[in-house]
């Protein structure tokens, strides 16, 4: 594995900046979302309560959302990018816990929105990681063909 030689500075501070933007990110996209698939598909939310169909396609996308969530949070972190996309899929549960025990959402949905939520982040978060390794390679092949130091 090809390595940069810029080194990436460990600051507690981009982390937390990762870890906000992430949250941030998939809170943002899941509103907007929601807000979409309401509008398009009135029949799956009557009286705005989401039928078994809402829930699915509130499911899929929340999934989306959290991808992203991850994948965000992985690049601004810009190391150990699965570590704080597991950081942040940890706040979700955490989250998404006290969500189940205050009573705001069914046991059932709530539980798949966490094990989506959880995943989408880790999978966002190994797509950085991939993607920070692919740039070290092609840097380093740049290097090498042009014989820089």
């Amino acid at each position: 594995m090809t390595r940069s030689t810029v080194a990436i500075a460990s600051s507690p501070v981009r982390s937390v900046l990762a870890l906000t933007v992430g949250y941030f990110l998939r809170d943002s996209l899941i509103r907007l979302g929601t807000a979409t698939i309401m509008s398009l598909v009135p029949a799956a939310f009557p009286q705005g309560v989401p039928a078994p169909r809402g829930s699915v396609m509130i499911l899929v996308w929340s999934g989306i959302a959290a991808t992203f969530g991850g994948l965000a949070t992985g690049i601004i972190a810009g190391r150990k990018e699965v570590g704080h996309a597991a950081f942040l899929a940890a706040i979700w549960f955490i989250m998404g816990v006290a969500g189940i025990t205050l009573g705001h959402q069914r046991v059932s949905s709530n539980v798949a929105l966490i094990v989506v939520n959880m995943c989408g982040a880790i999978i966002g978060g190994a797509f950085a990681a991939r993607a920070r390794r692919r740039r070290a390679a092609r840097l380093g092949a740049m290097r090498t063909r042009s014989n820089l130091p």
